[in-house]
C-alpha cells in the first residue's frame, strides 16, 4: 500500500502477483486505474516510488533478479467477488498445474 500513497490515478482495487516465467519470478502489478490515468505514465510513476520506498527491492530487480510487470483493469472489473487478496504467490499454482 506505501507504494500507491499518493497516486490519485490507482483506485483501491489493486493486487500483487508472484509468478514464474521461465526461470525468473515475476512481480506482476495488477491496478484497477481511474478514468483518465496514462498507463504509461503510472508505470514510470509507481517504479519510481518503488525505488524510493524500497531500495532494495528496487536494487534486486535493476541486478535481474525478478522481472516486473503492470496490467492495468477499468474501474471495478478486477474484483468479481470478495475484498481481493493483496499479494498472492501463484508460483506453486503454476508448478501444480503442470
Amino acid at each position: 500500500e506505501k507504494v500507491f500513497h499518493g497516486m490519485d490515478e490507482v483506485s483501491s482495487e489493486w493486487q500483487v502477483a508472484v509468478l514464474r516465467d521461465g526461470n525468473m519470478d515475476m512481480v506482476e502489478f495488477r491496478l484497477e486505474l481511474n478514468d483518465g490515468a496514462n498507463p504509461v505514465a503510472m508505470e514510470t510513476k509507481i517504479k519510481a516510488a518503488i525505488e524510493t520506498k524500497f531500495n532494495d527491492f528496487w536494487k534486486n530487480y535493476k541486478w535481474g533478479l525478478f522481472a516486473i510487470r503492470f496490467r492495468f483493469y477499468p474501474r471495478h472489473t478486477l474484483r468479481t467477488k470478495r475484498k481481493l487478496v493483496s499479494v498472492v504467490d501463484e508460483r506453486y499454482q503454476l508448478l501444480n498445474s503442470r
